[in-house]
């Protein structure tokens, strides 16, 4: 669903956390790489259950809040892309409608 990163006390930075969908909601995964086995290695990690459920609730929360903030943003003053699409449409039928028709010389007026 997205990366994340953390600050520790203006000292300490880790990056590449993943915001993850699984079967039971919204998990955070450590950063990790190959272990050469097949599978993934975690490179940093919370030492103690509490730490984790801690950090995990954190970002969590600083993740809906952001997503919440992005759905405000789209929504003030924008209208939908079909929307958009349909008052294009009807602008330009008016603005033919509004055209007047165009007359027709015979070709011997012209010569």
């Amino acid at each position: 669903m997205g990366f994340a990163s953390v600050k520790f006390n203006d000292c300490f930075v880790v990056e590449n956390l993943k915001i993850v969908q699984g079967s039971k909601g919204l998990f955070l995964g450590m950063p990790s790489q190959p272990d050469g086995k097949g599978g993934y290695r975690d490179m940093a990690y919370p030492v103690t259950k509490e730490f984790r459920e801690q950090l995990n609730t954190a970002v969590l929360q600083a993740y809906e809040a952001k997503l919440e903030q992005m759905a405000e943003r789209g929504s003030v003053g924008r209208a939908s892309i079909s929307d958009q699409l349909k008052a294009g449409k009807a602008a330009a039928e008016q603005a033919k409608a509004e055209r007047s028709p165009k007359e027709k010389t015979s070709r011997g007026a012209e010569r």
